[in-house]
């Protein structure tokens, strides 16, 4: 299979009456297999599947850049920056 739909972690809202927020966890594309819009494809269906059930705010995270490409093109919007720092331990 080249890919797999993101599981969801969706919990009630904080504010009485606003649905749920859910989390995408996880979209994963074979290498074979990028570049063919199948990353965007799958946000797209989790968009579907979340309107659907009530969801009212869908966020997902990544530090990669394909990644936040592909999560802008169905319009995530950026509302934090995250900066990584990595320590390699071995020589």
């Amino acid at each position: 299979m080249p890919c797999s739909l993101p599981r969801i972690m969706a919990s009630p809202s904080a504010l009485p009456g606003l649905g749920a927020n859910a989390k995408p966890i996880g979209t994963a594309v074979l290498p074979a297999f990028r570049n063919r819009d199948i990353a965007t494809a799958l946000k797209i269906r989790v968009i579907e599947w979340a309107r659907s059930n009530g969801v009212v705010t869908l966020w997902t995270a990544s530090g990669s850049p394909p990644m936040i490409r592909i999560n802008e093109k169905p319009g995530f919007q950026r509302t934090a920056t995250e900066v990584r720092l990595v320590r390699r331990l071995v020589a």
